[in-house]
């Protein structure tokens, strides 16, 4: 079941990793490369 209202907002989740508080997966990586997005750094 698919959930329609996320846990956490994307600005809130791009800040935190812009930060270095928190590291994304070789996982999470891969999917977003997949979705054709990049590194903004």
């Amino acid at each position: 079941m698919e959930k329609s209202v996320p846990h956490c907002r994307l600005a809130i989740v791009l800040a935190l990793l812009e930060a270095g508080m928190v590291r994304s997966t070789m996982s999470a990586l891969s999917g977003a490369a997949a979705m054709g997005l990049t590194s903004t750094t």
